[in-house]
């Protein structure tokens, strides 16, 4: 699956193993990527943005006086 991105061999792919989503560079979004990287692939691990936005979640509840002014 991981070589269908056509990822230059010189690019790192990032991939995000929880939530087995794959950034692609030409679509500039995070895709679905059910298979994790083969070992030896060139995929780093990476916080998708599914990830960004549970610990901006997480940061307005924990300590909301830091963000009242832009909730």
């Amino acid at each position: 699956m991981v070589s269908t991105f056509l990822v230059p061999t010189i690019s790192r792919l990032q991939y995000c193993s929880v939530h087995q989503r794959a950034w692609v560079e030409a679509l500039g979004q995070w895709v679905t990527c059910p298979e994790p990287p083969i070992h030896g692939s060139p995929a780093t691990e990476a916080a998708c943005d599914t990830c960004a936005a549970l610990v901006l979640q997480t940061f307005r509840t924990q300590f909301p006086a830091l963000y009242s002014s832009s909730a």
